[in-house]
């Protein structure tokens, strides 16, 4: 019960921590999800070169009420994080004795054994039913949820690897989180949300909506990514030789609306945009004195089957 209460004074100073970098963060620790565990990552990675898993936070640091300390190496992590030389320094330099330890505990509404045990047994005496409710609702509100989605290309069945891919978490009353696979065309997860609702964007393919009811704490998916058929052939126009300009200019003009709006992003280590309507953009992609080279397809918005914004960059290398 002891080191269990200084591992809640722990925690509170670990939120002080963040805080003293975030200050707009005004709530608890309890509260922290996406974005907030991405910067305590960060942070902590800076201050200290340690790492720990959304899994762990969400086991560990999330909960109002712990059933099991961490390991001691990640005690001392988190103890050096906050100013002090170990797990041990940081228990010495925040005496607590059993009377304290033990308000403090159920404060956070933790109970000594026995009483839980008697608890337990009034319980069972009162109905079997009414456990079992209590069980069933206690799993599913302290359920985390690890779901883990990886991309292929609709047509080749082939995993999207080593291609840009972003996807955008949509929570209800909170700023989107977005996080980039890794190379092999795969990102991970971890919520206590059993419904979740991403958006999928990756160059050359269309962006997709996905929503799902996540029923078991670890899933593995799969999802088909479609061709933006659109952007690869303009990429291909600007990096190909083509013989018949007027008949790819028509091509273009099929492609876009009337109105659309294209915008050039600076490349890396420059500043500025610069935008382009129909006309200027399939002019500077089909004229040789002008021709934009070696495109690079950020994203694409269409009206039905056509283009009405586009963002690119032009590849220097």
């Amino acid at each position: 019960m002891q080191e269990m209460a200084y591992f809640y004074l722990l925690k509170e100073a670990v939120l002080e921590k963040y805080q003293a970098e975030f200050p707009h963060w005004d709530k608890s620790i309890h509260e922290f999800k996406g974005r907030e565990i991405a910067n305590f990552q960060d942070q902590l990675q800076r201050e200290v070169q340690g790492r720990v898993s959304e899994k762990w936070f969400y086991t560990h640091l999330k909960p109002r009420v712990n059933e099991k300390l961490p390991r001691v190496d990640m005690l001392d992590m988190l103890s050096v994080f906050v100013g002090y030389l170990n797990w041990d320094d940081f228990k010495g330099k925040h005496k607590i004795d059993p009377p304290q330890a033990e308000t403090a505990v159920k404060t956070k509404n933790i109970q000594p054994a026995s009483p839980v045990r008697k608890n337990l047994s009034i319980a069972l005496a009162g109905g079997a039913f009414i456990l079992l409710a209590l069980l069933a609702w206690a799993n599913t509100a302290n359920s985390v949820y690890d779901y883990q989605v990886c991309f292929l290309d609709a047509d080749k069945k082939t995993p999207v690897i080593d291609r840009p891919i972003e996807v955008i978490l949509l929570k209800e009353n909170e700023s989107p989180f977005s996080k980039k696979a890794s190379n092999d065309g795969c990102v991970n997860f971890t919520t206590e949300d059993r419904e979740i609702t991403f958006v999928i964007k990756a160059a050359y393919y269309q962006t997709d909506t996905i929503r799902r009811q996540l029923r078991q704490e670890s899933t593995v998916e799969y999802i088909d990514l479609k061709t933006d058929d659109y952007a690869l052939m303009i990429h291909l126009v600007s990096t190909g030789n083509i013989d018949d300009w007027k008949k790819r200019r028509a091509q273009l003009d099929q492609m876009f609306v009337d109105d659309a709006v294209i915008f050039q992003v600076a490349a890396d280590g420059e500043t500025g945009m610069e935008m382009y309507n129909k006309s200027e953009f399939i002019n500077k992609l089909t004229m040789p004195i002008n021709s934009l080279k070696n495109i690079k397809i950020l994203n694409t918005e269409h009206r039905g089957d056509r283009i009405v914004k586009l963002r690119f960059m032009v590849d220097k290398k």
